[in-house]
């Protein structure tokens, strides 16, 4: 049983960023999962270095041929193209963070909004979905539209969002319990 405890946004979003880590960690696991499940080279598509590309979250356009979202992030956050080595660092780095930041936010309103955690985190997942994967990345010209990627990448990446989210609220409801 939880302790009762009174709602601060600070430590709420502390729990909630700890929840978003894991919960990154957690969808790009699973996106890798059903890919290998489902013996899904998406259609024979290869990363840059010519391997067979597996969808990730960190590698949205890897079907296109372009550099990840999350690497195109890093190169406009730092104004400089990356070297290969600083490609495979700030992929990863940019992905965590924005679970992390994602997570902050939705721990800090689930202390004074209930609604937010209904579904267990999974409507969350969904929200991040809609407006950072299905919107955000392409309006900002890192991704491609959702029109225009394989059907399978676009289920994976719906199931790895419900995935994060529903990781998200567990780890935030530990950490925040001993908080």
């Amino acid at each position: 049983m939880s302790r009762p405890y009174e709602p601060s946004w600070w430590k709420g979003a502390i729990a909630g960023a700890v929840g978003g880590l894991a919960g990154s960690w957690t969808m790009e696991q699973a996106q890798a999962m059903t890919s290998r499940a489902s013996d899904d080279g998406l259609d024979g598509a290869q990363h840059a270095t010519g391997r067979p590309a597996e969808w990730s979250a960190r590698t949205q356009d890897q079907v296109s041929g372009d550099e990840p979202a999350t690497v195109q992030a890093a190169e406009a956050i730092l104004q400089r193209p990356l070297d290969a080595n600083e490609r495979a660092v700030a992929g990863p780095v940019m992905h965590y963070l924005f679970g992390m930041g994602a997570g902050a936010l939705y721990g800090a309103l689930a202390e004074t909004r209930s609604a937010t955690t209904r579904g267990f985190g999974t409507g969350y997942g969904m929200a991040v979905w809609a407006t950072a994967d299905q919107f955000g990345v392409s309006a900002l010209g890192l991704a491609r539209w959702p029109t225009d990627r394989p059907e399978r990448a676009e289920a994976y990446s719906t199931i790895s969002h419900l995935v994060f989210g529903a990781t998200l609220e567990a780890v935030r409801r530990t950490v925040r319990a001993v908080l």
